[in-house]
């Protein structure tokens, strides 16, 4: 239903106000992606919480599901925000058999050592298919004789500080039985900031479906890699082992990111850009991300002005601004985007309007800076701001 909508109209706060006139819940998983590495709210989905907030006739609800500690601050302090417990010791107990079973070691660990275990492992899920992966590989004796200091059955506290540690050691132990091209292939695949599709493993491998699906499985069923909906994830534990040591080979970091590039340029190889604008900046920023640590700097420049000529086409510098919120929101996303560097004088002063319009904390600041380089720094920036929207 969404999806039908989406593609009558792409902004997605529009999308969702629709679907919400019903009595529905919709459920957002892995939504710490639109939140920033402090707990705060993008200013996409910002816009769009603002967008829904002021629509109080609305019946549905929305359920945003995260990993990442919501801070409270101005944005979210209307929204009832709850934080979920762990697993008790008897369902992670279940999730652990289940794990086991599935992963073809079903008596890996012994029954009566199961509730242990679990506790040790703060009952963390994730933690719990990291150590069945390791589990795939050695012995539940071997894993616990490498260090048994970290699995002293006592009346510890179990600190987020330590199942990090508990969960890279595990994770170290798995990444250290991987064949070395897997090793390899898995290290190109980090350089993703955000999920991707099946074609980033056709990418690192030769392309030929067996081969790629293969390493798929493997990644996928050793749980250092998450599959949801058709997009992977790695776990974040295993991208930062990962990067580190793509980082000590400049030739292979270099090739993964020129490989993601390519992921991402197929949307601007076409003939004509038909990408929506969050969309279309979304993929735009991991473009640059990745064409700039690739030093492919011509090709970043090649891109950014086809997106400028795109963009003088549809907005001036007198353009209207517009008055929705979420869709003031996506315009400036785009535009911030595409004009970290200085770009076309008409684009700089139309997103100079545009912040001065939303007036967010430090938007004035930014307008300046744009309007300036609209002007050519001549000194009407002042006069500017002081003048009327």
């Amino acid at each position: 239903m969404l999806a039908a909508m989406a593609q009558e109209n792409p902004n997605p706060a529009y999308a969702l106000e629709r679907a919400l006139r019903d009595e529905v819940l919709i459920v957002i998983d892995e939504a710490g992606r639109l939140l920033g590495s402090n707990g705060n709210a993008t200013s996409e989905l910002l816009g769009v919480l603002s967008y829904l907030r002021n629509r109080l006739s609305l019946r549905g609800r929305i359920l945003l599901l995260s990993d990442v500690v919501i801070e409270r601050d101005r944005w979210s302090e209307v929204f009832p925000i709850k934080s979920l417990s762990a697993p008790s010791i008897p369902e992670a107990v279940e999730l652990l058999t289940d794990r086991l079973a599935t992963s073809g070691h079903p008596n890996a660990v012994p029954t009566e050592r199961k509730a242990d275990l679990v506790r040790i492992l703060g009952q963390n899920p994730r933690a719990i298919e990291t150590l069945v992966a390791t589990l795939t590989f050695e012995s539940l004796d071997e894993v616990i004789g490498h260090e048994p200091s970290m699995w002293e059955v006592n009346d510890r506290a179990m600190s987020p500080e330590f199942l990090e540690a508990l969960e890279r050691r595990l994770l170290e132990r798995t990444l250290s039985h991987l064949q070395p091209v897997q090793l390899r292939h898995l290290s190109m695949l980090a350089v993703h900031r955000k999920s991707f599709e099946s074609s980033a493993f056709e990418a690192v491998t030769s392309g030929a479906r067996k081969e790629w699906r293969d390493l798929r499985h493997n990644l996928v069923s050793r749980f250092l890699i998450s599959l949801r909906l058709q997009w992977h994830a790695l776990n974040p534990l295993v991208r930062e082992i990962s990067l580190s040591r793509l980082r000590e080979n400049t030739a292979e970091f270099k090739t993964a990111h020129s490989l993601a590039a390519d992921h991402h340029m197929r949307h601007f190889r076409a003939k004509s850009i038909v990408l929506d604008h969050q969309n279309l900046t979304n993929s735009y920023a991991e473009l640059r991300y990745h064409l700039f640590n690739a030093e492919r700097t011509q090709e970043l420049r090649d891109v950014a002005l086809r997106l400028c000529d795109h963009f003088t086409t549809t907005w001036k510098a007198n353009s209207p601004v517009p008055q929705d919120r979420a869709e003031l929101d996506e315009r400036i996303g785009v535009l911030s985007t595409l004009l970290q560097d200085e770009g076309p004088k008409s684009l700089e002063y139309y997103l100079a309007r545009c912040l001065k319009t939303r007036g967010n904390p430090r938007d004035l600041q930014k307008a300046v800076i744009h309007v300036s380089r609209a002007t050519d720094g001549n000194g009407l920036a002042a006069a500017w701001l002081s003048a009327p929207k």
